[in-house]
């Protein structure tokens, strides 16, 4: 069983969940004002040095969710995320009652609904639909290029787009493609493709804020074939102590 989580992935799990009946030194990001430039190589080696050392966040969101089967819902969660591919979200009801656990790590998915186990079946929704499986940097809108993979600057007049190639017996292929603005070179957004080379699923990043010496998104919106969802952070922690259950990550996987 794959241990990541797509987003395509966690839109199902919460559908099926809805079927089945301390932020130190943040502050707004100031607008950029001068278009910058960089080289390919300056770029990756800038995203190295920039989350250098950030290993786990923890942080409180609003989650809001809009698609066909359910129509539109939102909860309260505590959010997770641990290097290389560990996640937890724990849901909240209006008066903070416990909805639902969902732990992703060392290669299981446990799914928690009304104290019951809900598991059988998840690693079909957990295991992916397409391409799409992305783990700590990902979600966080952190470009990581694998040594497998190639990676492509192509050069905008107000953004860049990084294109992520993967080489296939076909052929090479498209894998992800990262829109960064031009000012402190954030990720704005990252479209990720189907096998077929067709725009599949998207996450966009927007309200960064700095997170002791870490400039984080505070909002991330992602949408699929499935529908839309949202994680709108009140705070976010970095690196914080983790439970042994949050804690115990599958090393082996990539991030």
């Amino acid at each position: 069983m794959k241990s990541q989580l797509s987003f395509s992935a966690f839109l199902g799990f919460v559908l099926v969940v809805f079927t089945l009946g301390c932020t130190a030194n943040v502050r707004p990001s100031p607008a950029p004002e001068i278009k910058k430039d960089a080289s390919l190589q300056e770029l990756l080696a800038l995203y190295d040095l920039r989350y250098r050392g950030l290993d786990a966040i923890k942080g409180l969101a609003k989650v809001e969710v809009s698609a066909p089967s359910v129509g539109k819902r939102s909860f309260q969660a505590a959010v997770s995320l641990m290097r290389p591919s560990g996640f937890r979200m724990e849901g909240f009801d209006l008066f903070g009652g416990p909805l639902f656990e969902l732990v992703s790590r060392g290669g299981e998915n446990h799914l928690f609904v009304s104290g019951k186990d809900r598991s059988e079946g998840l690693s079909d929704l957990l295991g992916g639909t397409g391409p799409l499986r992305p783990g700590f940097s990902d979600f966080l809108g952190i470009p990581r290029v694998v040594p497998s993979e190639l990676p492509v600057l192509e050069k905008g007049e107000d953004r860049f787009s990084l294109m992520v190639v993967r080489p296939t017996p076909d052929g090479p292929r498209l894998v992800k493609k990262f829109l960064i603005e031009r000012g402190e070179f954030r990720v704005e957004k990252t479209i990720y493709y189907s096998e077929s080379g067709f725009p599949e699923s998207t996450l966009s990043f927007s309200d960064f804020r700095k997170v002791k010496e870490f400039w984080l998104p505070f909002k991330i919106a992602g949408e699929s074939p499935l529908g839309e969802a949202s994680l709108n952070f009140a705070e976010i922690i970095t690196n914080p102590p983790l439970r042994g259950a949050e804690a115990r990550t599958d090393a082996a996987s990539g991030d």
